[in-house]
């Protein structure tokens, strides 16, 4: 006998308790699923029998508490003995007499949701096909902006599951506490945690949603949109800028006529960087012999040489709108530059702040459509941040009561419900946009902000705060659009996360460049999370066939004058009783919830 200490999990609402020893061999509790999963045989991979299903928290069984004692094991002991082991029967007869209800209608390309998370939403609600161009007219209802263009006329959606909802889920075999939700039999040669838990995604599915360089998945699905290189005031100081996006080293230039650029990182002659080049009136001239190049990458001047070879480098389409340079690094033929609206309108008073961060962009996104976090790391850890630096606390605690999550045409609306609200609140009734794939739009009437997360490579990412505030009158409160690069870090390499952006950061780049999550165990509040990661794999797949993915703009008159998205007139108003603040410093740095 193995002995097995005591242990209290808690998941959601529910406790589940294992005590006693255990022989080899068997399954253990599966504490993140709210199941537990009885004693199995050597070799087989079948559910217990409709015996061991008899112990107060069984297989397939959940409750808002769940209470799995030793019954389980009292019970075998009688019927074997007393020594503790299983019912001896045949591996086909063990198979014949399960019936745990578990992952059903999940597809294939859904196998990174593991078991544990496929019980876990079926404590919740079925889980719906979440495909946004699956749509149907069934699934149509009117938006609530009120402009003209493709939102004032409707909007597909898609809701994640609610409370309350049962789900008829297949068989699928019980590998520890987590499987493949495909139905098909887990390879149980991968590694398994001390509790007998198998990673939630394999280092492979994880790899396809990380890795973003050519070739890959992730990054074919994102060269299929518009990146932000640079904001116009960095080009005004320096018109020349090497620039990573995307895993690819290039050149962003300006030249005398006022062209934008954006080309191979070297010089076709001797592979010299052209970030020291010279802006010329026909294109960017190399430093080193002087081979100059147009901004489609050729070369247009040899000097010294009786011809002009006809070279080329790489080139990629460079636009402009609301002071952000924007490159397409995709194929032919080139969408549209999406003119979203604080983008497109001139009657706001508008700043940008650019933060490197050591961390995967899909950190950044996950935390998005992670609503729960703000009561936890905003409030919780904020205040606490607040009281170490000698301060007052500065947001009240208010409880998540509920969360969904509605797909529509350019992304996914998030919304909350939180003790002392209403559901007639913005943030139930309205809720604030993620901007597919990299985009969060947040705020109110008084202010409001893009936040993008640029995929630099794997394992870096460039933030882009795009500040915007309404004017109260017609003179613009500066001139421009100051541009401010910040540091997330202290000097001393520490992090002080006395903001709501800052908080928001620490939570990214806390969990390393790369997010294991092979050691996650997503639960209910992670719904948004699931949503994200099965709308990445289905307009992976649209990719694939050879389609535009959801928010691609082709057609001018939806791109003009702008889109628009609507978001919350009042926001997040329980956690800021007294009105939300912000940090002022300069123009171009403002901190906002």
């Amino acid at each position: 006998m193995v002995p097995f200490p005591r242990r209290t999990h808690r998941m959601a609402a529910a406790v589940c308790r294992c005590d006693g020893a255990i022989s080899p061999g068997r399954t253990v509790c599966t504490a993140a699923v709210n199941v537990c999963v009885a004693p199995r045989l050597p070799g087989t991979w079948g559910f217990p029998s409709r015996t061991t299903r008899r112990s107060a928290c069984g297989p397939g069984r959940t409750s808002s508490v769940a209470s799995c004692t030793n019954d389980s094991m009292s019970l075998h002991r009688q019927r074997n003995g007393g020594n503790g082991a299983p019912p001896v029967r045949s591996p086909g007869r063990w198979r014949q007499r399960a019936s745990m209800p578990l992952a059903s209608s999940l597809r294939k390309k859904d196998s990174i949701l593991s078991l544990s998370t496929a019980c876990s939403m079926a404590m919740i609600a079925p889980t719906p096909s979440l495909s946004p161009s699956k749509s149907s007219a069934r699934n149509v209802r009117p938006c609530p902006d009120h402009s003209s263009g493709y939102h004032a006329r409707e909007r597909p959606v898609k809701r994640c599951p609610r409370a309350g909802a049962a789900q008829q889920l297949s068989h699928a075999p019980p590998s520890g506490i987590l499987s493949a939700a495909n139905g098909t039999r887990p390879d149980r040669r991968g590694p398994s945690s001390s509790q007998g838990s198998r990673r939630m995604l394999t280092r492979e599915e994880n790899e396809r949603l990380t890795q973003v360089g050519p070739g890959t998945a992730m990054g074919n699905l994102l060269r299929r949109y518009w990146h932000v290189v640079a904001a116009r005031a960095e080009l005004d100081e320096d018109p020349v800028r090497p620039v990573r996006l995307l895993g690819e080293d290039l050149t962003l230039f300006r030249d005398q006529r006022g062209r934008l650029g954006l080309i191979g990182e070297r010089c076709a002659h001797r592979a010299i960087s052209l970030a020291y080049g010279i802006p010329q009136e026909k294109g960017l001239r190399c430093a080193y012999h002087g081979w100059t190049y147009d901004t489609e990458g050729r070369v247009v001047d040899m000097p010294f040489e009786p011809a002009c070879l006809p070279l080329r480098v790489t080139a990629y389409p460079v636009q402009e709108v609301g002071g952000l340079v924007f490159a397409y690094l995709g194929p032919e033929p080139t969408p549209l530059l999406p003119r979203h609206e604080l983008f497109a309108r001139d009657e706001f008073d508008k700043s940008v702040e650019i933060t490197p961060l050591p961390c995967s962009w899909l950190q950044c996104m996950d935390n998005s459509l992670d609503p729960v976090h703000y009561e936890h790391l905003h409030v919780a850890y904020g205040n606490y941040v607040m009281k170490k630096l000698g301060k007052p606390p500065k947001m009240a605690a208010a409880r998540h009561l509920k969360i969904d999550f509605d797909v529509f045409a350019y992304g996914v609306y998030k919304r909350r419900l939180v003790e002392g609200a209403g559901e007639d609140s913005d943030d139930w009734r309205i809720g604030h946009p993620i901007l597919f794939p990299n985009t969060l739009l947040v705020g109110d009437a008084k202010a409001v902000r893009y936040q993008i997360r640029v995929p630099i490579d794997d394992s870096h990412t460039v933030h882009y705060n795009y500040n915007c505030w309404p004017r109260k009158n017609k003179t613009p409160a500066w001139e421009g659009i100051p541009v401010e690069r910040t540091s997330l870090f202290e000097p001393n390499g520490s992090i002080v996360a006395d903001s709501i952006v800052k908080q928001d950061m620490l939570g990214w780049v806390g969990q390393g460049p790369i997010s294991d999550r092979t050691l996650e165990h997503l639960v209910t509040s992670d719904k948004g999370v699931i949503l994200y990661h099965r709308m990445l794999l289905d307009e992976m797949e649209k990719v694939d066939r050879g389609e535009d993915p959801m928010g691609v703009v082709r057609d001018p008159a939806v791109n003009e004058p702008y889109i628009r998205i609507r978001w919350e007139d009042r926001a997040k108003e329980m956690f800021w009783p007294g009105g939300r603040t912000f940090e002022w410093t300069v123009p171009g740095l403002a901190h906002s919830a």
